[in-house]
């Protein structure tokens, strides 16, 4: 069969990202047909003329996976379907399942045994968006995804995909969800920024203010996988606070104390409920066993004594029991 009767279609997960996508050879027709034709296609693991093995099993496992994600953004107000192709030269660009196939076929080179292969292909990326799932709005995303590093994208998707919906569910049925950010190259700081606040303490009826700080975890890109770094919740840079180690210009861990949070298995819940609890640490002093580093007085923090009329003036109020 020539070249020109078919192109290769792929389709893989961010999840998956680290192994071989879907791959099928696609008749030419499909040049005319919608994205979510050719998806309908690809996750077909039945054999025809053009792909008489069917998909392996990993690929059926991949196949499953990008079906749930389709039923569960077809059937949820709240959850949306992300589809990104891939340019050769210019990264991925956002695509939807009513765009034509032609649109995003395009000619890709690559070494197979020491030759230089050239085919036609399609390569699609698919994953769910719950809502504020994002860094940002998606166009936002895309041109700091294309702007990355190949293994800085892998944690780009891995924040959008796993990580931000975990922590939207840790936020439970807010009216507005917080966007989680990614910043760095080789070490990736994951974070939530806060706004300035204030700490209510209730037994001196006193006020102190803290400015706004970014509060997160770095992971970075292991041989194996995505490593976590931080066995606490961090803040970048410098940060007096009661619950702050501040001893280090870069990042300072945030004090857990006699707490214990019990942290899931799964690495993405993990990095989400970090930023979670670390934010509450700060905020809210979330568990009386927490032993501050410094005692919250005037003492220790004159300079962040506040009447209660300048507590309500451009800060978040915060009740405390520290």
């Amino acid at each position: 069969m020539a070249n020109e009767d078919f192109f290769i279609g792929m389709v893989n997960t961010p999840q998956n990202a680290q192994y071989d996508p879907i791959t099928k050879r696609v008749p030419a027709s499909y040049r005319k047909n919608t994205i979510a034709n050719l998806l309908d296609y690809l996750l077909d693991s039945r054999k025809d003329s053009q792909n008489p093995d069917g998909l392996t099993n990993l690929e059926q496992q991949v196949a499953r996976q990008i079906s749930d994600i389709r039923k569960a953004a077809g059937s949820s107000s709240v959850t949306a379907l992300d589809i990104l192709a891939r340019h050769p030269t210019q990264g991925r660009f956002a695509v939807n399942e009513s765009d034509l196939c032609e649109s995003c076929i395009f000619g890709f080179e690559e070494d197979v045994r020491g030759a230089r292969t050239q085919y036609k292909g399609l390569d699609l990326l698919v994953g769910r968006n719950d809502a504020g799932g994002k860094i940002g709005s998606f166009a936002e995303f895309l041109e700091q995804f294309n702007s990355m590093q190949p293994n800085s994208r892998s944690i780009a998707f891995f924040l959008a995909n796993q990580v931000q919906p975990a922590y939207n569910r840790l936020q439970g049925h807010r009216r507005t969800v917080e966007r989680l950010s990614l910043e760095g190259q080789d070490l990736h700081f994951v974070s939530r920024p806060l706004a300035p606040y204030v700490i209510y303490k209730s037994d001196t009826h006193e006020y102190y203010s803290f400015p706004g700080v970014k509060v997160g975890v770095r992971l970075r890109q292991g041989r194996n996988g995505i490593v976590l770094i931080d066995s606490l919740p961090v803040v970048k840079g410098r940060y007096k606070h009661p619950f702050v180690f501040d001893r280090n210009p870069d990042f300072n861990a945030i004090c857990s104390g006699k707490a214990r949070v019990s942290f899931p298995d799964s690495l993405a819940e993990r990095v989400a409920m970090l930023v979670f609890e670390g934010e509450r640490i700060l905020q809210r002093a979330y568990s009386p066993n927490i032993i501050p580093v410094t005692r919250l007085d005037i003492f220790h923090f004159p300079e962040n004594l506040v009447s209660k009329r300048q507590s309500l003036t451009g800060y978040r109020r915060i009740h405390s029991s520290i």
